[in-house]
């Protein structure tokens, strides 16, 4: 996995994790929390083997898997986009992760674009679904540009993409 995430350096990677132990009405994620499953989408053209979206689950009997992915979360060479940066920044921090490499925060992009937005509905999957159509038609819009201009290998990812990946938007882990 850590083979196929270098060989995309000029492009932003996409992460997300989902933690346990932190409550976060009540603490912060600083020195509380531990990672349970991380997830990485680069776009459809990537194939991790099983398509393009990687699953590192760091929890039973996967605990510390995510510390097999250290050097490449703390490389700067890797720009790598979060839904709420601070959080996810301090939870990996947390195993001992240094996380470097900043390109974006969905979370603070959403709030820019539309600070009116209602306390909560800044989630991912309630902004996934609030943008559902915009998100559609980016979505088929760079497909369409990958087959024109990908390679065999990248327009073959690309159809497996669209034949065997529900599109639809996030479902909250609750």
């Amino acid at each position: 996995m850590l083979e196929i995430l270098r060989k995309y350096p000029k492009r932003v990677h996409a992460w997300d994790t989902e933690t346990i132990d932190v409550d976060i009405k009540e603490e912060t994620p600083v020195g509380n929390g531990k990672v349970i499953c991380a997830t990485c989408f680069i776009g459809p053209d990537v194939n991790f083997g099983n398509g393009p979206r990687l699953f590192i689950d760091n929890y039973a009997d996967a605990k510390d898997l995510i510390l097999e992915f250290k050097s490449y979360l703390e490389d700067p060479t890797y720009l790598k986009c979060w839904h709420n940066y601070g959080f996810d920044r301090h939870i990996l921090y947390n195993h001992g992760i240094n996380c470097l490499g900043f390109g974006g925060d969905t979370l603070h992009m959403a709030r820019l674009v539309d600070p009116s937005r209602m306390p909560g509905s800044y989630s991912l999957s309630n902004l996934s679904e609030a943008l559902a159509a915009e998100i559609q038609t980016t979505k088929e819009r760079i497909i369409q540009s990958m087959k024109c201009t990908g390679t065999e290998e990248e327009i073959e990812n690309v159809k497996f993409y669209e034949e065997t990946f529900d599109k639809t938007m996030k479902i909250n882990i609750k």
